[in-house]
């Protein structure tokens, strides 16, 4: 087993998953999201204290089991976490409206099936409205929500 050591995280990407520690001696160590040993979402913030091993990889040295020792607590720090926990939150958004135009355009389907083109259309335009918000985001918070009152009307359905 490597010996433990202490450093501080340089920076680290929570949409890449990786990042970079400042060593007391030495270059700075690479250290990729599967190698930090935390419940949940594995992340670290800027400044954050660590205790980690450096392994040898073909592409260089790299932390393995990283442990967060202390946090930065600074309102630097505490911004980070927000913008990682908002970051969280938005992909959640984008995956769950994904899912949502998938569903309507399901829905379309069977319309099609059943009473023809003409009312799927609706339905199919409504998918690609939810694909739009989706891509050039809502500007309208109650947009997207508005939208899918709309399709559950349309489906006979509230």
């Amino acid at each position: 087993m490597a010996n433990q050591r202490l450093g501080r995280v340089k920076k680290y990407d929570p949409k890449k998953g990786y990042g970079f520690i400042v060593q007391a001696n030495g270059p700075d160590v690479f250290v990729h999201n599967t190698a930090i040993r935390m419940q949940g979402f594995r992340y670290l913030n800027k400044d954050d204290i660590v205790s980690y091993e450096v392994i040898q990889t073909k592409k260089g040295a790299q932390a393995e089991n990283v442990r967060v020792v202390r946090t930065d607590n600074s309102l630097d720090g505490k911004l980070n976490r927000m913008r990682f926990e908002l970051f969280k939150v938005k992909k959640k958004a984008g995956r769950l409206l994904a899912e949502t135009a998938n569903l309507v355009n399901d829905a379309g389907e069977i319309v099609e099936e059943k009473y023809g083109l003409e009312q799927a259309q609706l339905f199919y335009d409504a998918a690609n409205q939810l694909v739009d918000k989706m891509e050039n985001g809502s500007k309208q918070d109650d947009s997207v929500e508005g939208l899918v009152s709309h399709i559950l009307n349309m489906l006979g359905t509230t």
